[in-house]
């Protein structure tokens, strides 16, 4: 979750809601004894607008009752109407500008309001962080200069403006909070000076100094997460260093600072050369999680990827294992670590040297297509997934059941596939899977093996319209030119090798890093069509050939390479 001033009172480092809040089950849970609570304590109103519905906000993050949350809103609503009679009339606010402070509640509610149960639907929700940024934008504009009430208005648009980004993907949004919180504007020069004041003095100069403090941390730690989904690697890194520096100066809470932590450890990833400061950050964040399981969940998915990456297998696995322990039954998260974790083990696998792995692989991936939801977009990613692990297992094994059953699924997913890089790289594994199908058993027919690497080309190339080059697109020429030769076709098999290899030339030409060994197998084959062409050598296109022939002529295994991201998975 993110910083930010959190509620109507003492600023946080971490605007998490109410944790009933994350179910339609749990808040009704809510609902009951915060009723009952009324019920046997009712609420002292009070006669001010703005009072009572900072008041009912405050109850609101205690209790967790969205009711209490929309009386909040008309309360506040009630309070901005005021505000505005009396900037119209032109009387002076007694204390400091009602009209700021009625706004910024107003939109910290809204912003509360698009958390709950009832404001998660996407359009809704849009809706409600629009009118939530349109307030705190409002606020911000009329706050005095330098004052904690600007402070206030900038980190919560700062903080509505990064929720609205991810509902609708816009960058804008967050060059937008970005800018609200640049260095060299109003009030954030004075609130760094203002953090560095003295700790000793009076008790409301000490709260003074904690007060800045609290703000230029939620500030530094707002930034970092803007700059680390802007994908500013660094940039995020040198705000976030600071701020998880303060949260421990702080004594925070261990779950902010495991959060900040996290997003740490995140943006240093960007940066290779920070392997073991990466690590360190990933330790810490674990070790501020406590035994909370929510909170070890993100440490550990976060610790297995960056072992995983690291080429550490062994703790990569041991860490994925955790997670999904701890994750709740048939859940999205834990289908999705699930995922995770197949495509790494299947990865490990497609090596030459993975045979030990395949069936561990399979297995995984099969637990988390049974924990996806019957609908989810993501069905035909995992049934592909699934596919390609027989298709390895039998690679290896030579279990000839494992390759009609990967055909089986590889032909679900093409199907079933919303996205268009995932149909391109099935039908990459499939054409490769009905090649090896033709020599094994004589079905199905190389047409058919030949139109599925047909297809993956054209997919491929509607994934990355505008890419210099594409591996998949060279694999499948590749591909589609080994079934030409089986076709006795060597004119338009050599078309296709060179088709392949000069997809490979504009990949390296870009400074795409490719596997030589694909290249110079291109390079190879196309050699050989001519010679074939020319009547010097050639392969008889029958099931009969031997099976040297048969692995010279035949397209590579290919592991597969498509990655999804986690928060499509997720909306998936």
């Amino acid at each position: 979750r993110d910083a930010g001033a959190a509620d109507a009172g003492p600023r946080t480092d971490d605007d998490t809601g109410p944790n009933a809040g994350d179910s339609a089950e749990a808040e009704l849970f809510a609902r009951v004894p915060a009723r009952v609570l009324r019920f046997y304590l009712p609420d002292l109103v009070t006669p001010e607008p703005l009072t009572e519905a900072e008041r009912l906000l405050g109850q609101w993050r205690t209790l967790a009752d969205p009711d209490v949350l929309h009386r909040a809103r008309e309360h506040a609503e009630a309070a901005v109407r005021a505000a505005a009679r009396t900037a119209a009339d032109a009387v002076p606010a007694p204390d400091e500008d009602d009209g700021v402070r009625a706004r910024l509640v107003l939109g910290r509610v809204l912003r509360a309001e698009a958390d709950t149960v009832a404001g998660r639907a996407p359009e809704r929700r849009a809706d409600l962080l629009t009118a939530a940024t349109e307030e705190l934008a409002a606020a911000h504009r009329t706050a005095p200069d330098n004052s904690t009430a600007q402070a206030d208005s900038a980190l919560e648009l700062a903080a509505g403006l990064h929720a609205l980004w991810r509902v609708t993907g816009d960058p804008d949004r967050l060059l937008s909070a970005l800018d609200v919180l640049a260095p060299d504007i109003a009030p954030w020069p004075a609130a760094v000076r203002r953090a560095s004041g003295p700790t000793e003095g009076s008790a409301a100069d000490r709260h003074r100094t904690e007060t800045w403090r609290a703000v230029h941390r939620a500030r530094l730690l707002r930034r970092g997460r803007l700059l680390l989904d802007l994908g500013h690697h660094g940039e995020a890194a040198a705000d976030l260093r600071p701020a998880c520096a303060l949260l421990d100066e702080s004594d925070a809470p261990g779950p902010v600072r495991s959060r900040a932590l996290l997003d740490l450890a995140r943006a240093l990833r960007g940066d290779p050369a920070d392997e073991e400061a990466t690590r360190e950050a990933l330790l810490r964040a674990e070790r501020a999680a406590g035994d909370d399981p929510a909170l070890r969940l993100p440490c550990l998915a976060a610790r297995a990827a960056f072992h995983d990456t690291a080429g550490e297998a062994q703790e990569a696995d041991e860490a994925y294992e955790t997670a999904v322990l701890l994750a709740p039954p048939e859940s999205v998260v834990r289908c999705g670590l699930l995922t995770t974790w197949g495509e790494s083990l299947l990865r490990r696998a497609s090596r030459g040297d993975g045979a030990g792995l395949v069936d561990r692989a399979e297995s995984v991936l099969r637990e988390a297509l049974k924990d996806l939801p019957a609908r989810s977009a993501q069905r035909g990613r995992l049934q592909a997934l699934v596919g390609s692990a027989l298709a390895q297992r039998f690679r290896h094994l030579g279990f000839l059941p494992d390759l009609f059953e990967s055909r089986h699924l590889l032909g679900q997913a093409v199907r079933a596939a919303a996205d268009v890089g995932v149909r391109a790289e099935a039908w990459l594994q499939l054409g490769r899977v009905r090649l090896e199908g033709w020599y094994r058993a004589g079905a199905p027919v190389l047409f058919e093996a030949l139109r599925a690497y047909e297809n993956a080309e054209r997919e491929a190339q509607e994934a990355c319209p505008d890419a210099p080059g594409s591996v998949l697109v060279a694999r499948a020429r590749h591909g589609r030119g080994a079934v030409l030769v089986l076709l006795g076709r060597p004119s338009a098999a050599g078309a296709a090798y060179r088709a392949a290899r000069e997809q490979w030339q504009r990949l390296t030409g870009a400074l795409r890093e490719v596997d030589w060994g694909e290249v110079q197998l291109t390079r190879r084959a196309e050699r050989e069509a001519q010679r074939v062409l020319e009547g010097e050598w050639g392969v008889t296109a029958s099931r009969t050939m031997t099976e040297d022939d048969w692995k010279r002529l035949a397209p590579p295994w290919h592991a597969w390479e498509e990655r999804a991201d986690s928060a499509e998975f997720q909306r998936g």
